[in-house]
């Protein structure tokens, strides 16, 4: 069952790999964006230029909570070479590598925090689950051909001439 588990896990993860991939080369053309709203909170999920980031708003002062203070609309967002212009005038807490981490801070009344990320990490993250159960499957397939006789180079029967493959001349249970 775990193993099951674990296959499914990395399937998706490969699916979520090659749409991480597309949205990646996507990035270098307009800016996507998407977003949500809440009377107490918003966030906003961007994407350009080669990075990816996180904008979550909150609202702490309750009589702001319908006003437009909080509207996170496309036009309010004019992306330069990199997200970072999304942070201007919010405390810059992290920034190193591509990484950056902006806030709290915006406007009175609400908080502001920004995440940013290179798309490159996030595609490696993603690649990790794949790797690995491509890994454990190949080590479990020369396992089993081991314990079944089975030539590990070219896959011929090996239970007749247990010492050599008779089809690529491999020597049993490894190297020619």
């Amino acid at each position: 069952m775990k193993r099951r588990f674990f296959t499914l896990l990395s399937f998706i993860s490969l699916l979520l790999f090659l749409a991480t991939t597309a949205l990646w080369v996507r990035s270098y053309g307009p800016a996507d964006s998407f977003w949500r709203q809440q009377p107490r909170y918003a966030w906003r999920q961007i994407s350009a230029h080669g990075q990816f980031g996180i904008l979550w708003v909150t609202v702490e002062d309750p009589a702001l909570a319908n006003t437009a203070i909080v509207t996170l609309s496309h036009d309010q967002f004019r992306f330069g070479p990199q997200l970072n212009a999304l942070g201007r005038g919010m405390p810059r807490r992290f920034n190193a590598v591509g990484f950056s981490w902006y806030g709290p801070g915006g406007p009175a009344g609400t908080s502001w925090r920004l995440v940013i990320t290179p798309i490159w990490f996030v595609w490696g993250l993603l690649l990790l689950l794949p790797w690995r159960w491509w890994v454990i499957n190949r080590r479990d397939r020369r396992q089993w051909k081991i314990e079944h006789g089975i030539c590990l180079k070219c896959g011929y029967d090996l239970r007749a001439t247990p010492g050599r493959c008779p089809e690529c001349g491999t020597v049993a249970g490894g190297r020619a």
